[in-house]
């Protein structure tokens, strides 16, 4: 079985991830632009677009200071030196660059905000166009494949309006604004709409606070899901932000991907730093809980803690509720760096009802183990698990695109069945299984009349295009179901529509039934007789439902 993870396995935390990290981006692309421009590094840029817009008329000599201070130069018009002047308002139509490469290097603990963001001259820019910037911060490192917004700033506040953004993660649009004194009051709202990893969201964002101390809310969809999201955010405190908490409604996976089950989730998770990466508690609801057969997932509850570092997600104090009463507790380990994120899961099972999982199976109250190894290349799961008077153990193994049982005991009442098998999970899917059955009771596992049965199967064959199996199936003397007697032999290979080389021979108290031949095709023979005496005495083995195609030629004697 899957263990749970929060949020369920690799979409959503991930879209959490990046919603987060798109804000926290457009925050840094914002503040970093804004520094840039007004920074001595950014003069020479601003002062060739300023020579643009002139037409090639004026000429900068000895440009030294930079926006944010005081800006000395001599210029030059095609008359000759006009002089050395201070500039006191800037207004530009455009600024535009193919390439911007953005370093930010991450500090090692707090620092102090700036004393202050006043510009000793008002700057007025229309339209900035970026058509790629690459950013890196500490390890973390992306592109914008475009950056478009219009800017004004003076003594008093810094604006940023028309914001578009484009990466692959979406497209994120906005307005700013920033105060130029301290505490640099904040307001902003921001809009995104998710591609590749958050297709199908959409996040509408308000930004409020201060610099050193800003908030972000946000609210949206991801598909039918509604998403909340509240980020504290502390640029200047050693740390991205002091705390996060979100909150994901009504989230069903069978909409992510046509594989997966229905589900209606509710995930609450609240995150704060630690030690460089992210750790938190979460809390997960499925309100829509159900067994297999109707293409829903046994669980009610999950929770526990976690810690996100390094690109691993660490899972510990898991509690795992299930529907009938049973629960699990245990750890785990997810490495999202990785191809498919290798994970690893400790289990310990309590009161597991396997009627729960799927209506054919019996009751249980099974408490035990499970152990399980997942990465790319193979994945393997171990289950131990016992009550009183059952237990199971068994070892999966996916490999090389194929499914092996290794090993399967169950053991009931000094009953036993056990066995092992494979099967090919590309088409054909080809499979082979053998099986040996001691004093067996399959109503202690399957919804089946009680009884004791020793002997074997063997069986092998496809499942693609149509099921094919050929079986050997052999029923000791001495084995009962349903109070009757058993015993026989069954070989053949049957599908859908056919039946090749049978060869039967089965009793069942004082009822014989022997059958041999081809059936299903025009020309073929099948040769077999009915004999029963005392039909009622084998009602228990025929379901009220039977209406074999055969039925209606078997001939009962005597």
């Amino acid at each position: 079985m899957d263990a749970p993870a929060p949020p369920p396995r690799r979409r959503l935390p991930r879209a959490r991830h990046v919603s987060l990290g798109a804000v926290v981006l457009f925050v840094s692309v914002i503040a970093g632009g804004i520094a840039f421009l007004l920074s001595e590094a950014g003069l020479p840029f601003v002062i060739a677009r300023v020579i643009g817009e002139t037409g090639g008329h004026l000429a900068v000599e000895g440009a030294s200071g930079s926006l944010a201070s005081t800006m000395r130069h001599r210029f030059q018009t095609r008359h000759g030196i006009v002089g050395e002047q201070r500039q006191r308002r800037l207004a530009l139509r455009g600024l535009g660059a193919s390439h911007i490469v953005m370093a930010v290097k991450p500090s090692t603990g707090a620092t102090a905000p700036p004393a202050s963001l006043a510009l000793p001259l008002a700057v007025d820019i229309d339209h900035v166009t970026v058509a790629r910037l690459d950013w890196q911060a500490g390890p973390r490192a992306g592109a914008i494949t475009g950056l478009e917004f219009g800017y004004d700033g003076d003594e008093e506040i810094h604006r940023i309006r028309g914001l578009r953004l484009f990466a692959d993660a979406g497209a994120l649009t906005g307005e700013a604004s920033l105060r130029a004194t301290a505490p640099f009051q904040i307001d902003g709202a921001i809009a995104i709409v998710g591609d590749g990893p958050l297709n199908g969201a959409k996040l509408d964002a308000a930004l409020s606070g201060t610099l050193p101390a800003l908030a972000v809310d946000a609210k949206g969809t991801m598909h039918d899901a509604a998403m909340r999201v509240h980020v504290a955010l502390t640029p200047f405190a050693g740390g991205a932000f002091e705390s996060a908490n979100v909150a994901l409604e009504h989230v069903d996976l069978a909409v992510f991907h046509d594989g997966l089950p229905h589900t209606q989730l509710a995930l609450a998770l609240d995150a704060r730093p630690r030690d460089g990466g992210v750790a938190g508690a979460f809390r997960a609801t499925n309100a829509l809980s159900g067994t297999f057969d109707r293409q829903r997932v046994p669980l009610t509850t999950a929770a526990g803690n976690y810690a996100y570092l390094s690109d691993t997600l660490t899972l510990a104090a898991l509690e795992i509720e299930f529907p009938g009463g049973g629960r699990a507790s245990g750890d785990g380990q997810v490495n999202l760096a990785a191809n498919d994120a290798p994970s690893r899961w400790r289990l310990a099972v309590h009161e597991l009802d396997f009627a729960q999982l799927h209506p054919a199976l019996a009751r249980t109250r099974l408490t035990g183990s499970f152990v399980a190894d997942v990465d790319r290349a193979r994945q393997t799961i171990e289950g131990n698990l016992a009550e009183p008077a059952l237990a199971v153990a068994f070892a999966v193994t996916h490999a090389n695109g194929r499914l092996d049982v290794t090993r399967f005991r169950a053991e009931a009442k000094g009953g036993t069945l056990s066995g092992s098998g494979r099967m090919e999970l590309e088409a054909p899917r080809s499979f082979e299984a053998t099986l040996a059955a001691r004093r067996f009771d399959p109503a202690r596992f399957v919804a089946l009349p009680a009884g004791s049965l020793d002997g074997t199967i063997k069986a092998k064959g496809a499942l693609l295009p149509e099921w094919k199996t050929t079986a050997e199936i052999a029923v000791s003397p001495g084995s009962r179901l349903a109070g009757i007697a058993l015993s026989g032999t069954v070989r053949g290979t049957a599908t859908r529509h056919t039946l090749r080389a049978a060869a039967i021979d089965v009793t069942a108290d004082s009822a014989r039934l022997t059958m041999h031949g081809d059936a299903g095709v025009a020309g073929d023979r099948l040769a077999f007789v009915f004999d029963a005496p005392r039909l009622a005495e084998i009602a228990p083995l025929v379901p009220a439902s039977f209406a074999h195609p055969l039925a209606g030629r078997v001939h009962a004697t005597g």
